[in-house]
């Protein structure tokens, strides 16, 4: 949902005037302006003719030294009317003030002779009128501050007025405001900006320059809130200075070569500072000026603009913007023209590009850009954002005359060296929306350094390093805690994603990104680099508590994609007979899932890289896959180091595979413990060339084995079509068998008396054993169904012996022979005598008591 923007009130005055015509008696401090007129006050000897009422000539005034000092009553200059000093060609300062009641409603020309600075005071608040103007050969610094302190501490008050003895020759230093300042606003019929679509620079020729001040001069406003409303501010090579201050206390002022700039080291609340209805602002020239704003909400809205461009062979200076609360850059959708910061070299340029610099505890840009850029033979500037709060929202990337974001960018005609992008932030997020470091030419881009808590990117958000031209692209650096990158919209033209890309002769830049905890991919969302023409890929380095590569959700049907699959990727690339990048990567857990991947290929005539993984956890699943495929170059190897696991499971996939004459490459893996399930594959096959070797060291291999080619089960295969199978090597370690087992006693139980010697004893009484272990009940061997059990304790223990007891038998009676009746039948008797007899032994060759005594017979 696009933001909702608060118009400034067109009624500033309203409130006052209503409260003064209800009770006239009050003073009434901030009174509308009257009749457009200038009055002095008497203080001084200061002069005002006029003939019309309309142009005012101003003489006279009370000199010291280089210093003139005027006091008004009322200073209002009508439409198209006029206020000219007629002061000294030698006169260095003017510093005039408004000790009335009055804003300054000032709808005309201001001039002044000579080079003279002039100096406007007037704590009610001023007014600039849409036909404003400045014809002064200085310097020019309009305030609502109550009082200008000198070197010396002497004070030239508003509200204290004093003699002229107490007037000063040396220089201004600060500015004194009280409570709650006035404004200062500038009003406008807006610019009429086109852009240029090749280099995204503003065509300047008929924007109107409204308040101006020679080249090399200072254009400062200082008040309460600082209203650009369709006004225009200038100081070609020059320096503008806005700030917002909101509350009592002093400014510095700080002579330098170019005018004045201002220290706020003594403020702690600002006010805000708001361009709106196509306002401008621009210290372009030979070389560019400074700009410097300082408030509390920093708005660029409805297409205004803020220029600083390099023109000719002199270096750029520097844009500045610090606000404690926000700073906005948004546009209006149906525009061809954003609302923008423009720090450019343009085409005839020499010049470097001076430096871009925001500061603020919210940064917001909507259908709108901030642009550090060199057409030129200059080196770009160096574009710095800090931030708490990061939000990026544009238009589809790539599409339109312009394109939302931050961007440093050397474009087709540039021959300097682009500029580094640094971006500080606790989250910063994007939405259709572009974060660019990118060279069209011979300069080389520059660098992008991200330091931030949270980034998301969304829609076709992309943060791109690039190079189109002969120039090598700049390299990315992200450090967060937290990375996310989806996208899943099925109208997005562009893929979401970090990309290093060489679609000419430069070689594209390397990606590093160190996540404390988690990297997330999802639908279509890319890390990518690639190259296409005669450039070398870059390399890819991750390093991350947990990578989540996620195909799921990916709905689209356009954009960068290497086959036309929108899946999740992690890829170097390379379309040429150069070499691809190679991909790093160290984490926790690493999960590949739902057609996602992580590849390095090369499908023309170069070489494919290598693809790195070190974790504790590799999990591949749903079609989930690691690839490194070449065509006719060097095979790409796959070195994966797993500490846990390494988990593959339905269409889960390792593959080097090699097409054409290519050699597949090699696969070497180490985990202790490696799953695959489900028509899970590890394959390094060939087609015309040899296939790649597989070495696997791992003390668990489950689901997986080896065949010589494919099949729907879960396969390791190294096989070629025409050429030489690879070879698979799986080793084991060597293990211990009764490495970390308790020993056990050599002898179990007494074996003497186990094995019958022929004859059982007789006896009196007789003893059973019952229950789950002890000794099987024949000394068989032992099998599945005889197993031993072993229920004593390990270490010896004493026991004692209980003595045996009769036990009454009432029922039965122990079988104590065995007899064949007359009809050939075996019976079990039990003896009636004191006397038993003995059973038959369980060996019919064994014949208990004498010779005689067969079949259990007593001996006669």
């Amino acid at each position: 949902m696009r933001p909702q923007l608060q118009q400034p009130s067109r009624s500033l005055y309203l409130p006052i005037f209503t409260l003064c015509a209800i009770a006239p008696a009050l003073t009434c401090q901030f009174a509308p302006p009257t009749h457009a007129q200038v009055i002095a006050d008497g203080t001084f000897s200061t002069n005002v003719a006029s003939s019309d009422n309309q142009n005012f000539v101003i003489d006279a005034g009370d000199r010291a030294g280089n210093n003139l000092f005027h006091s008004f009553d009322t200073f209002s200059i009508p439409t198209n009317g006029s206020a000219i000093f007629n002061n000294a060609i030698d006169i260095k300062h003017i510093v005039s003030r408004v000790t009335g009641i009055n804003t300054s409603d000032i709808d005309g020309l201001i001039q002044a002779n000579g080079t003279a600075n002039l100096f406007l005071l007037n704590p009610n608040g001023i007014l600039f009128g849409e036909n404003a103007s400045l014809d002064i050969g200085g310097s020019f610094l309009a305030t609502t501050a109550e009082s200008i302190l000198f070197s010396d501490n002497v004070e030239f008050s508003t509200t204290d007025v004093t003699s002229a003895s107490l007037l000063t020759i040396s220089t201004p230093m600060r500015l004194q405001f009280a409570a709650n300042p006035s404004p200062i606003t500038v009003e406008g019929t807006g610019h009429n900006l086109t852009l240029d679509l090749n280099t995204s620079s503003p065509i300047r020729d008929n924007r109107p320059v409204g308040l101006q001040v020679p080249s090399g001069q200072t254009l400062a406003f200082i008040g309460g809130d600082i209203l650009i409303e369709g006004g225009h501010l200038t100081a070609n090579q020059g320096r503008i200075e806005l700030g917002s201050v909101a509350q009592s206390g002093s400014v510095s002022l700080m002579p330098t070569s170019d005018g004045f700039t201002l220290d706020y080291a003594a403020i702690d609340n600002f006010g805000d500072l708001r361009f709106t209805q196509a306002a401008s602002v621009e210290v372009s020239g030979e070389g560019s000026g400074n700009l410097h704003f300082q408030g509390r909400n920093i708005s660029v809205l409805e297409t205004s603009a803020i220029i600083s461009n390099v023109l000719g062979a002199d270096s750029g200076g520097e844009i500045r913007v610090r606000a404690s609360e926000s700073v906005d850059i948004i546009g209006i959708q149906t525009e061809d023209f954003p609302s923008a910061f423009f720090n450019q070299g343009e085409a005839v340029s020499t010049g470097n590009v001076g430096n871009l610099s925001i500061q603020t505890g919210r940064l917001q840009v909507v259908d709108g850009f901030v642009s550090n850029a060199i057409s030129g033979a200059g080196n770009g500037g160096n574009l710095t954002i800090k931030a708490n709060d990061i939000t990026l929202i544009g238009n589809n990337v790539f599409q339109g005359n312009y394109n939302t974001g931050l961007l440093a960018q050397v474009f087709s005609s540039g021959t300097g060296q682009g500029g580094a992008l640094s971006i500080d932030a606790d989250n910063l997020y994007m939405q259709s929306s572009l974060i660019s470091n990118a060279t069209l030419a011979e300069g080389n881009a520059g660098n992008t350094v991200l330091q931030v808590d949270t980034l998301r990117l969304t829609e076709s958000s992309q943060i791109f390093s690039g190079t189109i031209g002969q120039g090598n692209g700049g390299n990315i650096s992200i450090d967060a805690n937290e990375i996310t990158i989806t996208s899943t919209e099925k109208d997005a033209p562009f893929l979401a994603g970090i990309y290093t890309t060489s679609l000419e002769d430069g070689n594209a830049g390397n990606i590093d990104i160190q996540v404390n905890n988690r990297l997330q991919l999802t639908g279509a969302a890319r890390i990518s680099s690639l190259t296409r023409t005669a450039g070398t890929a870059g390399n890819i380095m991750l390093q991350a508590g947990e990578i989540e590569v996620n195909g799921a959700g990916a709905t689209g049907g356009g954009g960068i994609s290497d086959d036309g699959q929108l899946t999740s990727r992690i890829t170097a690339f390379s379309e040429t007979d150069f070499a691809a990048g190679k991909i790093d990567i160290t984490v926790e857990t690493l999960r590949v899932t739902n057609q996602g991947l992580i590849s390095v290929s090369n499908l023309e005539g170069g070489d494919a890289s290598d693809l790195s993984i070190r974790a504790d956890q590799i999990l591949l699943t749903d079609g989930g896959t690691l690839q490194a495929e070449v065509a006719a170059g060097n095979q790409g190897n796959i070195l994966l180091m797993a500490d846990s696991l390494l988990f593959l499971k339905r269409g889960g996939l390792i593959s080097t595979n090699a097409t054409n004459r290519a050699t597949g490459g090699n696969i070497v893996i180490e985990a202790p413990v490696i799953l695959g399930l489900n028509n899970s594959d590890i394959v390094a096959n060939a087609v015309q060339g040899d296939g790649g070797n597989i070495a696997i060291t791992t003390q668990a291999l489950l689901g997986l084995q080896f065949r010589n080619f494919r099949t729907s089960e879960s396969d390791i295969t190294a096989s070629s079509q025409f050429g030489l199978d690879g070879i698979v090597q799986i080793d084991t370690p060597d293990l211990e068998p009764n490495q970390g087992l308790v020993e056990l006693p050599s002898e179990l139980t007494d074996s003497s008396n186990q094995i019958s010697t022929g004859c059982l004893v007789a006896a009196d009484n007789s003893l059973t054993l019952s229950g789950r272990g002890g000794l099987p009940d024949a000394p068989d061997t032992l099998n599945s169904l005889a197993v031993w059990e072993d229920w004593r304790p390990l270490e010896t223990e004493a026991r004692t012996a209980t003595a045996p007891r009769d036990i009454a038998r009432t029922s039965f009676r122990e079988a104590t022979a065995m007899v064949i009746d007359v009809n050939g039948r075996v019976q079990f008797v039990a003896s009636t005598t004191e006397r038993l007899k003995p059973p038959m032994a369980a060996n019919p060759l064994i014949r208990c008591g004498s010779r005689d005594n067969v079949w259990g017979q007593e001996n006669e």
